[in-house]
């Protein structure tokens, strides 16, 4: 039989409605990788042959045409909704509802409302008959009826849906308030009409599902929810090692992973709205520069039971398109291994700096003491000899040489003695020991010591094997000050240049001439320091 059909205005609200549909359809079918976006396609498929048919019907001429396409969009109601539940079980929690037996399950009251809707002449469950005021008015049956109340089920567990995401999801707030008045709206609209309490040109139906449909067009195009990249985004956060802060202009809390949440040993709900400068006061400095670009860092311990954990903290300002502050990213990355391994390697350096230290000190000890001895003992004999021979003079003037060797030796055996018992202990560091061995030597010797720092931080780290050398060398020209300078104040200077690290140690003393000491007497304190320095590739 052939249906005459007739275009009038009141078609165009499902026309709208239609391809808002199609592009709706389109941009989610590319994305129907992400979590919940393939039953929404289904879900805009279903709804666009619902309102196709509420369009049908309006343009429809005979009754009996208008009573077919009534009954056609009657059957993608269940499944529309159907379809729309199952985008939010799977949206909310990912594999864990939207199992197959569920899919199954869900899937059964559709079929059977078909299989009632085409066997209606039979049993009349679905439609008992249809009146025509404008639009068709169907006398429901007890099986529609069935099927609305399953309807409304279905929207029950949609709410309570919204309001565990509402709770468990903070950041999704916004869209699940605006689904939820969406979802209320639609249903008390469709529940209205279902009854007969309101009257409209065009279907209720079309409302039911433009009014939805328009929010989450808003949603999906404004908060991007299955855009894979907001949401890869948002997982590797959430599965990040390093604990994650937002903060609003303030310092106050707004939002944190699982891990930040971890850090702290307390839930994140008790974190939010804290301000971050009373959580952690030693790091309230980093957001004292927001209009740096760089980013501000710094290190921190926190007990973490019976063990102290260290974090490298990293203060990031967020700024709009106007350059305006936001807000600030603050992450915490766990750095204890990595500092344990640090000081594991330093103290594998400080043992080979120590064992060198030894070979050095024994070539040392073999080199100057052993000779000095040796001379000592030449002397000796040499002053019997003159005694012998009654040359008493000579002998008392080799006797004068012989008391200032044994007064070098004596110092060198102390200054020997001081180096293999200064250790640079890692919790004093370098600079604790140079400060400590210049005030030893002022109080055994009597000799003023100075040490200026004009550039140098407190807690300067040098390499191991530069922390003993330089050591040593300061030791060594210590020795060489007290042993022949006859001074009564040293002051040394340690500045640094870019890579350079440069010491001057001066003296108050009888001086001398590097150039105009002969071969025999040049100084074998000179050589050692020399040594020392070019071991770590420096120079005197």
């Amino acid at each position: 039989m052939i249906r005459n059909y007739f275009l009038t205005p009141q078609i165009l609200p499902s026309i709208i409605t239609v391809l808002l549909l199609i592009l709706l359809s389109v941009y989610i079918w590319r994305r129907r990788s992400v979590p919940g976006a393939l039953p929404f396609a289904i879900a805009c498929v279903f709804s666009m042959l619902w309102v196709g048919g509420s369009a049908m019907q309006i343009a429809a001429v005979d009754l009996p045409t208008k009573i077919f396409w009534y009954k056609f969009q009657g059957v993608w109601q269940l499944p529309t909704i159907t379809a729309v539940t199952c985008f939010l079980l799977e949206f909310a929690w990912p594999g864990r509802y939207m199992t197959r037996r569920n899919l199954i399950l869900l899937s059964i009251p559709c079929l059977l409302f078909l299989g009632m809707a085409l066997t209606n002449n039979s049993h009349y469950l679905i439609w008992r008959g249809f009146a025509y005021d404008g639009l068709v008015v169907a006398n429901r049956g007890l099986g529609n009826w069935l099927i609305v109340v399953y309807g409304y089920g279905l929207s029950l567990i949609n709410i309570m849906v919204f309001i565990w995401l509402f709770i468990h999801s903070p950041q999704n707030r916004w869209v699940v308030l605006l689904m939820l008045v969406g979802l209320v709206a639609t249903r008390s609209l469709y529940l209205l009409g279902a009854t007969g309490r309101i009257h409209s040109v065009f279907p209720v139906d079309v409302l039911v599902i433009a009014i939805p449909f328009v929010i989450y067009t808003v949603i999906f195009f404004r908060f991007h929810i299955l855009d894979p990249i907001p949401l890869a985004r948002q997982m590797a956060i959430d599965q990040l090692a390093a604990g994650i802060l937002i903060t609003d202009p303030q310092g106050k809390i707004s939002s944190l992973n699982p891990a930040g949440s971890a850090i702290f040993g307390v839930p994140a709900r008790q974190l939010i709205g804290q301000q971050f400068q009373s959580l952690l006061p030693e790091c309230a400095g980093l957001m004292e520069s927001p209009h740096n670009s760089n980013t501000n860092r710094t290190e921190i311990s926190l007990e973490n039971g019976l063990e102290t954990c260290y974090y490298q903290v990293d203060c990031t300002a967020l700024m709009d398109w106007r350059g305006l502050i936001v807000g600030h990213l603050i992450m915490l990355q766990d750095v204890t291994a990595q500092n344990q391994a640090q000081a594991q390697l330093l103290e594998q350096q400080r043992v080979m700096a120590t064992l060198k230290e030894r070979e050095q000190v024994a070539r040392e000890l073999h080199d100057g003491l052993s000779q000095e001895l040796a001379m000592i003992n030449i002397q000796s004999q040499l002053v019997a000899g003159l005694l012998e021979a009654g040359e008493q003079e000579k002998a008392k003037e080799q006797l004068q040489l012989l008391a200032v060797a044994a007064r070098h030796t004596q110092v060198d055996v102390r200054a020997q003695i001081e180096k293999l018992s200064l250790n640079i202990d890692p919790k004093e560091g370098f600079l604790g020991v140079l400060r400590r061995s210049l005030s030893t030597f002022q109080q055994i010797y009597g000799i003023e010591t100075e040490l200026t720092l004009p550039d140098i931080h407190p807690a300067v780290s040098l390499a191991p094997m530069v922390e003993v050398q330089l050591l040593r060398i300061v030791q060594e020209a210590l020795t060489n000050i007290l042993k022949h300078s006859q001074a009564e104040r040293v002051l040394l200077s340690l500045t640094r240049e870019a890579d350079c690290l440069e010491l001057i140690i001066e003296d108050d003393g009888i001086g001398f001439d590097p150039g105009n000491l002969p071969s025999t007497n040049r100084s074998f304190g000179l050589g050692i320091m020399s040594a020392r320095a070019k071991d770590v590739g420096g120079s005197v």
